[in-house]
């Protein structure tokens, strides 16, 4: 019976979770172009780190009928790879925890990045994103706790994904997503 309890409880813990936040009134994040592999991640300088890239399109409620959104160009981009990267701490900040992962900022010209590292479990060992918005991203509707929603609700869909495969070659990126 305890066990049964520790289930449900667990449950419970992960619905909630997995729910989206009450004022996220159906934002969502749809994978237009992307689960294609690249060479090279931003924010590292010149370099030939292999990655699955992916762009998602960010839908906001437009504030008229339930269920009408206001679609804008695909306005987030991430670079993921299967290794524990370093990030430089000249040119990356801590920014926030979301989840427990650190979550790490860095400005460019025309965007702003975050960068953060996780564990895929003892068989997939350590994964690294970096997330790139534009900067204009705020005037479009998403703010500071929205780009927190984001990538919180990235990591918890990417992570569940994540525990259903059985080898490394098996990842790819959420195809839609609510924030």
């Amino acid at each position: 019976m305890r066990s049964a309890w520790g289930i449900i409880l667990c449950l419970c813990f992960f619905a909630g979770f997995a729910a989206p936040q009450a004022g996220a009134q159906n934002r969502r994040a749809v994978l237009d172009r992307g689960n294609t592999w690249v060479r090279g991640i931003p924010g590292f300088g010149n370099n030939g780190v292999s990655a699955l890239f992916g762009e998602y399109r960010l839908e906001f409620p437009a504030g008229g009928e339930a269920g009408e959104t206001e679609t804008g160009e695909p306005r987030c981009r991430i670079w993921l790879c299967g290794e524990n990267l370093s990030f430089p701490e000249d040119s990356w900040q801590r920014r926030t925890q979301i989840a427990g992962v650190s979550i790490l900022q860095k400005e460019e010209e025309s965007a702003r990045l975050f960068g953060f590292s996780f564990s895929g479990g003892t068989a997939l060992g350590v994964w690294t994103a970096v997330m790139q918005f534009p900067r204009e991203t705020a005037a479009a509707g998403l703010d500071e706790p929205g780009i927190n929603a984001l990538i919180g609700r990235w990591l918890n869909r990417f992570l569940y994904f994540l525990s259903l495969i059985k080898s490394p070659a098996d990842v790819s990126l959420p195809a839609v997503f609510t924030f």
